[in-house]
């Protein structure tokens, strides 16, 4: 009678894991972190639909974090938008080596004939359609995924690769690389918030999946940059200069960061 009570509390597809683990001689009802982690291996081997996406998988789970994540996207956004729009006016001040110059016309109309304001309009609207996509209760995806798709663009009119003569394969690897990066380091605060809200179970398989996806995508963090730099460095001697010193810097500090990733797994 307990075990008929306890399934009775129990969905259709919760009970057809609790008849199964009974017939296994499981001898008592799963807990509920066992049936969360079986719903999303089921979803991972494919049995209810694609595995596009980690976050389709393990966001029905993810009922006490649900809200505070969506919080913290739309919060980051409306920081990068903040940052953007500092970042286009202060231009003119660079370019004057003082501040004054954020109030000279000239300069603010070289700010905005210049790619930079391209980049920083594609940057805005993004960031812009991903505040329109967190900031209700029902989030549209779809425009998520545009803000986030026109932000990345945002980075292709500035930097080094921009002018650059092989520029169209740059822009690519530039793209593999950012949304790469945007994955890992966006993924962190949402991580963190799910192993405080969630039960151990269900953070578990939302860490699982994470690490899933980022054994694919985070070594395209280093093969593009890899990449991009055999088109960018013309000689060996160029490592000896200041561009070729930062670049050692990064693939050094990009090492320390997998050593640190791969001790936590």
């Amino acid at each position: 009678m307990r075990l008929l009570r306890r399934a009775s509390d129990l969905s259709s597809g919760d009970c057809a894991f609790a008849c199964t683990a009974v017939k296994r001689g499981l001898g008592e009802v799963p807990s509920s972190d066992e049936i969360a982690a079986s719903r999303v291996m089921s979803c991972a081997r494919g049995e209810l639909g694609h595995a596009q996406s980690g976050q389709l998988i393990a966001e029905p789970l993810m009922n006490r974090s649900r809200e505070p994540i969506r919080r913290v996207g739309l919060v980051s956004a409306l920081a990068g938008l903040a940052l953007v729009a500092a970042h286009y006016g202060l231009e003119a001040a660079r370019m004057a080596g003082d501040l004054r110059g954020v109030f000279d016309l000239s300069l603010q109309s070289m700010v905005l004939h210049s790619p930079m304001s391209v980049g920083a309009a594609f940057r805005l609207a993004g960031l812009a359609l991903i505040v329109a996509a967190l900031g209700r209760s029902r989030r549209n995806e779809a425009l998520g995924l545009a803000g986030a798709a026109s932000t990345l663009v945002g980075f292709l009119f500035v930097g080094h690769t921009a002018s650059h003569a092989d520029r169209t394969w740059l822009a690519g690897l530039l793209t593999l690389r950012l949304a790469a990066v945007a994955f890992w380091f966006g993924a962190l605060a949402p991580l963190f918030v799910v192993s405080r809200r969630e039960d151990a179970g269900v953070a578990t398989v939302v860490v699982d999946l994470f690490s899933r996806i980022a054994t694919w995508w985070v070594p395209v963090i280093l093969l593009a940059g890899a990449f991009m730099t055999l088109l960018l460095v013309d000689s060996w001697s160029a490592f000896a200069r200041p561009y070729g010193l930062i670049l050692i810097v990064k693939v050094l500090a990009f090492a320390v960061l997998m050593l640190l990733a791969s001790l936590n797994k």
